[in-house]
């Protein structure tokens, strides 16, 4: 009996590894027909997401923004008078605007050497402002000038309404008039709405 049932039991193994063969074959066929895993996608797909993910980043990032010309003279120290004279003056709203100005900007060395009768001091009193205020309109044009865009001779329109001439001797670049002149020592410091210049006197406005 036992020898009857031994090639039934061998035929019953091999059916059963034939089945099991052809199972995982139509698994397999059947995956891939249905859009399973695709190992060379997945390859590509993890190259390509750092850097995708490095190029959205670096998108996002934006410049710093320019300070305006009442914030820089705010953070300079060499400018530290002319930016207590231009908040006396009641000028700081006007010099954050959007512009276009050029200023021509006294150091505070250049205010400490005015007179003790015209110091910051006496400018800067109440009664004083709207002189104070002429003063310091008359180192700013309402337009944005660098270094090489001034020309010899030039006579400049400042927002105290009066003329402010430009005298250029070599690399040599004066603005004033026979009250008091400047010489540019430090230019082109470009602010969001415009430049600055850093001149080494105050300037005075002509007499009417």
């Amino acid at each position: 009996m036992r020898d009857c049932l031994q090639p039934q039991t061998a035929y019953i193994a091999r059916m059963s590894r034939a089945l099991t063969f052809a199972a995982s074959s139509s698994i397999f066929l059947l995956l891939m027909a249905c859009g399973g895993p695709d190992p060379a996608s997945d390859a590509a797909e993890q190259t390509s997401s750092p850097v995708e993910a490095e190029s959205e980043t670096s998108g996002e990032e934006e410049a710093p923004a320019m300070r305006s010309m009442a914030e820089l003279l705010r953070d300079e120290p060499r400018l530290s008078s002319l930016a207590a004279a231009v908040e006396a003056a009641g000028m700081t709203d006007q010099l954050s605007s959007e512009g276009p100005y050029t200023l021509f900007a006294p150091s505070n060395d250049a205010f400490a050497a005015l007179p003790s009768a015209v110091s910051l001091d006496i400018l800067s009193a109440p009664e004083n402002s709207e002189l104070l205020k002429t003063i310091i309109s008359y180192h700013v044009v309402p337009m944005a000038l660098q270094r090489d865009d001034l020309g010899a001779e030039e006579q400049l329109s400042t927002l105290s309404g009066a003329p402010l001439p430009v005298t250029i001797n070599g690399s040599i670049v004066a603005v004033g008039n026979e009250a008091a002149t400047a010489l540019i020592v430090i230019p082109n410091l470009e602010v969001a709405n415009g430049v600055i210049h850093i001149v080494d006197s105050v300037l005075l406005p002509p007499a009417n």
